[in-house]
């Protein structure tokens, strides 16, 4: 097992599961107040969450996978036409349908409970935000699965592939990917999609965060 991403698991962890996340707490982000539930990733002073931020506003119709607790599916939905979010972890889910309520966006933005592998969904999409899990460990509940993508990057691939599949042609792609992914993420992503380019790259002491762009053909 990796030493590295093993270190980074275990510190993200207990700061996600600390005893004051057991309970309900009032958060802001990029100046806005949100709702986060125990048990569900916190975005505060979260890179990948922050270089993500940083694309919006957005326009048409957004696709979010991985939506954790909904802070970006609120701010996409201020200028998008509709959004449609979903995560894994059913905790996070209803804490993005609380926080849609909370900024009475109901009607912009539909959030699902679901797996990149198996949602079916026939809507094709303008853009797509991706968050995934991106060390190379196998999850071992579902507070890790906001950061554990498998040992081969399965449920990394499974986000990248779900994206490409409900992207209109021309659609854009904004990822969020780590260097501790190796270099079979961003071959995975240069497999599905053209003029791959990275906006924007911060160093950790733990790796490079780098938020890329693509378009699908």
């Amino acid at each position: 097992m990796p030493l590295l991403p093993e270190i980074l698991s275990k510190l993200l962890y207990a700061y996600n599961t600390r005893g004051w996340r057991r309970r309900l707490q009032r958060i802001r982000f990029m100046g806005e107040e949100f709702i986060l539930l125990p048990e569900v990733f916190d975005p505060r002073g979260v890179i990948s969450t922050e270089l993500l931020a940083k694309v919006l506003p957005l326009q048409g119709e957004i696709l979010e996978v991985g939506c954790g607790s909904g802070v970006l599916t609120c701010l996409a939905a201020r200028t998008a036409s509709r959004v449609l979010a979903f995560d894994v972890n059913p905790i996070a889910a209803k804490n993005a349908l609380m926080n849609t309520r909370l900024h009475n966006l109901q009607g912009k933005v539909d959030v699902l409970t679901a797996d990149a592998s198996s949602l079916e969904v026939k809507q094709l999409f303008d853009v797509a935000l991706v968050n995934p899990p991106y060390l190379p460990l196998q999850p071992r509940n579902l507070v890790e699965a906001a950061w554990c993508a498998g040992e081969k990057l399965e449920l990394l691939e499974s986000m990248l592939r779900f994206s490409y599949y409900h992207l209109k042609s021309g659609g854009r792609i904004y990822v969020v990917l780590s260097s501790l992914a190796g270099r079979r993420a961003e071959e995975l992503l240069a497999e599905l999609f053209h003029s791959i380019e990275v906006k924007e790259r911060r160093a950790t002491p733990f790796d490079v965060i780098m938020l890329f762009q693509g378009v699908k053909p």
